[in-house]
């Protein structure tokens, strides 16, 4: 894979020259100094590498999702604050061209009214008990003295590509993959905060004898005043739409507007009313490159493109003409339901918490209870 990756960027520079390669990001930290780092590693690397990387200097462009769970955010952002560092996280779907005009002439407008209720779902046959190989996963132990390497248990399920992480212990499963992305635009579209109260229920309800343990049919409900958005994701079946497959759809009084990252309509009550289509931006003449990508997802290419070179690269510049580099913000992690980031918070999750805790709670900002459901339970039921 670092082969791989070292002859793509060697043949997108003018001078086709290798970049040099390393297998443990402490030695590039070490060696390279990078003033900015790009983080795209497998999902339970994120916060280690991206705690790493701000202590060594450097500000950070952090792919989502950016832990396993809040205390991993908190970490994160613990010390982004400490070092005065600034951390962009990538949520494509803000970027994301069609979505801009969709918030700007038809929720922003006001077209909708009264929005009363969102629904999103991920309809995807991304077979999440499917058998995959073990394979030893290396992990770090965070204590107040400082650091220290341990080998810890052999772990399975993790996919790299399309599907994503199968296993609790290394990633944020479906919930993290797809629902996030779609409850991102939601939020932003309806400038929401945090919600007032998180219930999931789900599990393992078409067994196939894989070795993965995430949920294959799951419910999220976020509660605001006057306000839900409503999760729903299963593995099996056709969608209920199949133009939105992986979507979301607000009501307003009466009309309706369906979003998603390929498409978005705008579907009025009032028969005489013109509907509006959007479809999704492709630049491939503008930047024929991504042609030769091998699996470069086309329709988020703009996307990447935007949120890669805006605020990150603003609070970038500031910091080298020497102004006052902005707040990072709260950072938040997610698991098998979206966590409360309030100190003092529960979060919840069928998986190894309390050992993953140990390893951040020096490093946390403020207090957090870990409640856990057991690893072996198939169903998971909770709210905070």
């Amino acid at each position: 894979m670092l082969d791989g990756a070292i002859e793509i960027a060697a043949q997108r520079q003018p001078s086709h020259r290798r970049p040099p390669g390393c297998r443990d990001h402490r030695d590039l930290l070490r060696e390279q100094k990078p003033k900015i780092l790009l983080i795209g590693s497998p999902d339970h690397w994120h916060a280690l590498h991206a705690i790493d990387a701000i202590e060594a200097g450097a500000d950070v462009d952090l792919q989502k999702p950016i832990s396993r769970d809040v205390l991993e955010g908190d970490a994160i952002l613990a010390a982004a604050r400490r070092h005065g560092r600034v951390v962009q996280i990538g949520p494509q779907r803000k970027s994301t061209p069609h979505l801009i005009e969709a918030k700007q002439t038809i929720v922003g407008a006001g077209r909708l009214a009264t929005i009363g209720h969102v629904d999103m779902c991920g309809y995807v046959p991304i077979e999440p008990t499917a058998t995959h190989p073990s394979a030893p996963c290396r992990s770090f132990l965070i204590t107040s003295s400082g650091r220290g390497r341990h080998r810890c248990a052999r772990t399975t399920g993790y996919r790299t590509g399309a599907g994503g992480a199968h296993s609790w212990s290394m990633a944020t499963a479906i919930v993290g993959d797809m629902c996030v992305p779609m409850l991102d635009p939601a939020c932003w579209m309806r400038k929401l905060g945090w919600p007032k109260r998180i219930s999931s229920i789900g599990g393992i309800f078409v067994p196939t004898g894989g070795t993965s343990n995430i949920t294959d049919t799951q419910t999220v409900t976020f509660d605001y005043d006057g306000l839900s958005l409503v999760w729903q994701h299963r593995t099996g079946g056709p969608p209920a739409a199949p133009d939105y497959p992986w979507a979301l759809v607000i009501y307003g009084e009466k009309d309706v507007l369906k979003a998603s990252t390929m498409r978005a309509d705008f579907l009025p009550w009032d028969k005489s009313a013109k509907p509006i289509h959007l479809e999704r931006l492709y630049e491939r003449e503008q930047y024929p490159e991504d042609l030769a990508e091998k699996t470069i997802e086309l329709n988020a290419a703009p996307a990447t493109r935007r949120v890669r070179g805006g605020s990150a690269l603003s609070g970038w510049t500031k910091r080298a003409m020497g102004a006052p580099v902005p707040d990072v913000g709260r950072v938040r992690g997610v698991g098998a339901v979206l966590r409360s980031p309030r100190a003092g918070a529960t979060a919840a999750g069928g998986r190894d918490c309390p050992g993953r805790a140990a390893r951040f709670a020096t490093m946390s900002p403020g207090p957090l209870t870990v409640r856990c459901t057991p690893p072996a339970a198939l169903r998971t039921s909770c709210a905070h």
